[in-house]
């Protein structure tokens, strides 16, 4: 917090702090996208899973008073 407040109050930092600082900002903005990326490729993989599957189901009406197994 410290390193935060030296910045945003324009104290004068050490270059090698302000690096380390810089450097995990970074890291969470790569994270960040790293993560969302994920999240993309999850949901497009889910949708081809889906369509394999639909593939093989069929499509099943029950009336009343039909037997089924519970």
């Amino acid at each position: 917090m410290s390193i935060l407040q030296a910045l945003v109050t324009n104290e004068k930092v050490e270059l090698e702090v302000k690096t380390t600082y810089e450097y995990v900002l970074d890291l969470k903005g790569r994270h960040q996208s790293a993560c969302e990326l994920a999240q993309i490729e999850l949901q497009k993989s889910q949708i081809r899973q889906k369509k394999y599957y639909d593939r093989k189901t069929k499509v099943r009406t029950f009336e009343k008073g039909d037997e089924v197994l519970l």
